[in-house]
């Protein structure tokens, strides 16, 4: 099986303890495995608490990958399961409309739901109403965001 050299670097780094090759494991999917874990759970702060026990697994689990038997992102979203899986359906349940309340904020707030909504979108594969609903933003909110993250990703990419 081909696999991604990026990720083969990464492992091979991670595999030596590089706390460095981590936190671009981090960056790189972090916001993707965001995505299931809020369509998961459906309460967008236990995702983010989760999300950190996830990578902590995966920091004490690194040694188990086998790029062989699968692709990275395959075996980080089996870990990001199985935490997720952990969790007590009642702490998703209970303050799941409190993710609805709290979409109107901070800047910090308004990047945290762009992340989230670029995630549900690309790892969920939903459309942008869906994820409109999911995350209690106004549709046109959720559309300008997109653009926003759109453009951003040119600008890198052309860079």
């Amino acid at each position: 099986m081909p696999g991604n050299n990026t990720d083969e670097l990464l492992v091979a780094a991670l595999k030596l303890g590089s706390q460095e090759a981590m936190a671009m494991l981090y960056d790189k999917y972090a916001c993707a495995l965001l995505g299931v874990l809020c369509k998961m759970t459906g309460n967008k702060d236990v995702s983010e608490e989760t999300l950190q026990h996830c990578f902590m697994k995966i920091w004490q689990e690194k040694d188990q990958y086998n790029p062989a038997k699968e692709r990275l992102f395959t075996w980080m979203l089996k870990i990001t399961r199985e935490v997720a899986k952990s969790i007590p359906v009642q702490e998703t349940k209970d303050t799941k409309n409190q993710n609805k309340a709290n979409y109107v904020g901070s800047d910090n707030t308004k990047t945290k739901d762009s992340e989230l909504i670029m995630g549900l979108m690309m790892v969920g594969h939903i459309s942008e109403q869906e994820a409109a609903l999911k995350t209690g933003a106004p549709l046109h909110q959720v559309r300008n965001m997109l653009r926003k993250e759109i453009n951003q990703l040119r600008r890198i990419t052309v860079e």
